[in-house]
């Protein structure tokens, strides 16, 4: 059996893995769609310059 100490270092070691796990994931799928998001943002620009061009302002 173990002693209280080696029970809350288990269950803390096993909490901090499940954290870092989430946050990479977290942080993983946020970069993927930060990239997107910039793609888009650019096209969304790309598309105004060209409407601004088109109209000679």
């Amino acid at each position: 059996m173990d002693s209280l100490a080696e029970e809350t270092k288990k269950r803390l070691d096993t909490n901090t893995t499940i954290k870092f796990d989430v946050s990479t994931v977290f942080e993983d799928v946020f970069n993927e769609e930060r990239k997107e998001w910039q793609i888009v943002a650019f096209m969304d620009y790309y598309e105004l310059i060209e409407k601004l061009i088109d109209r000679k302002i």
